[in-house]
């Protein structure tokens, strides 16, 4: 409950997105990888990294700038797109 807090950065070789939620639980049981597949975007993975923290990677077909959007119901991750002001 409270303020959804994350910390966020970029890895190269191969090219990812890696986003830690703070204080969450992941809703399944298992780790899960959902394939996309597309020019941007090749999967994206999830995982109970702790007890109290998710770790989301966005596999990325090549490097792009990413910025965070928090929402009421949860975050955009926007991938290649200036940040809006």
């Amino acid at each position: 409950d409270g303020p959804l807090a994350y910390k966020s950065f970029a890895l190269d070789k191969p090219s990812r997105v890696v986003v830690d939620f703070e204080r969450a639980q992941l809703a399944m049981a298992k780790d899960d990888t959902i394939e996309v597949g597309n020019a941007v975007l090749r999967r994206i993975r999830s995982s109970q990294s702790s007890p109290t923290s998710v770790r989301v990677i966005l596999d990325l077909a090549r490097p792009r700038p990413f910025w965070i959007e928090l929402q009421a119901e949860g975050v955009v991750i926007h991938l290649g797109a200036a940040r809006r002001p």
